[in-house]
């Protein structure tokens, strides 16, 4: 019923520009029922960003000389543990944190005791992260992997400054975002866990660090998703982590919020992959296509069968 109202503007497109803040950020709009009971993704291409004139700058950009296909960055080290989060109780708390923030990261010390006093994390390996990996590698070529112990901040970081980002066409993380509403400094991807580090590098890539990866890319990719902190208000995380990624210089950033398991996830970035590589489809339209067939039932498989399920009580 959201949707109906607006149909009759968009009877001639095919794309649609999504513009969305605060908590509509993590809202799949691709999801909303038509007047003819079929999902809004059935009929059109859904794309969202922070703003009308960030999609066109990202349009417009035009990169050249890209040796390689994609770097793949996953199946981090990490304790099958969970760190308890301790409730933001007062505006005074998070003043109190805000500042401790501050002070380390001018002295480029690791933020340990922070996440653990605002978060969540869930400290265990990414099921099938690595047969995901492989996968893409061997459908795009001329492709890298980089693993485990080798997946850490420092190395990233290393890798970054060299200038070697700039040489593929696609990033993809396979593993966590962490989402911090309360303080976006703490935002960040997860990597090999190293808490014991004095210096900063304790394997969280902040979006300081993530905006400053120079690089080329077409599509950047945190292919786990988004994994939230919970405590004291309520921000537009989501786009400080896109925000991070695109001022890095990629053309877009893709971080998952949809509610599929370690299967389902590893088929669906193969099938994004091969409509990009082998069926010359733009990023923004395999994304689609593989959403489509995920939602419509096209696709035979009890992943996305679970999948389908979950975002159908959404109806």
């Amino acid at each position: 019923f959201l949707f109906q109202p607006l149909e009759s503007m968009f009877q001639e497109k095919k794309n649609i520009i999504v513009k969305s803040s605060g908590v509509l950020s993590i809202v799949p709009f691709e999801t909303f029922v038509m007047a003819d009971n079929r999902y809004v993704i059935e009929k059109y291409n859904i794309f969202n960003s922070p703003s009308l004139s960030i999609a066109l700058k990202a349009y417009k950009k035009r990169y050249t000389n890209i040796n390689k296909s994609v770097l793949l960055f996953g199946n981090p080290l990490l304790k099958n543990t969970r760190v308890s989060a301790k409730k933001i109780l007062s505006y005074k708390n998070l003043q109190y944190l805000s500042y401790r923030i501050y002070k380390k990261k001018k002295l480029k010390r690791n933020l340990q005791r922070e996440f653990k006093k605002l978060n969540r994390l869930p400290l265990k390996m990414i099921a099938h992260s690595f047969a995901e990996m492989r996968i893409i590698k061997k459908i795009a070529g001329n492709s890298d992997i980089i693993a485990k112990g080798d997946c850490n901040e420092a190395f990233f970081k290393k890798f970054g400054k060299s200038g070697n980002l700039k040489a593929y066409r696609f990033l993809h993380f396979s593993t966590y975002a962490i989402m911090v509403r309360e303080m976006p400094e703490l935002t960040a991807v997860m990597l090999t866990e190293n808490f014991g580090a004095k210096q900063a590098n304790e394997g969280l890539l902040n979006l300081r660090e993530l905006a400053a990866l120079k690089n080329r890319a077409d599509m950047v990719v945190v292919s786990s998703g988004g994994v939230q902190g919970a405590t004291y208000a309520l921000g537009e995380v989501t786009w400080d982590l896109c925000f991070a990624l695109l001022k890095s210089g990629s053309k877009s950033a893709i971080l998952p919020q949809w509610n599929y398991d370690d299967k389902a996830r590893v088929l669906f970035w193969k099938l994004v992959y091969e409509k990009i590589i082998k069926e010359k489809m733009t990023h923004g339209n395999a994304v689609n296509e593989v959403k489509r067939a995920f939602l419509t039932g096209s696709i035979k498989n009890r992943s996305v069968d679970e999948y389908t399920e979950n975002i159908s009580k959404l109806k």
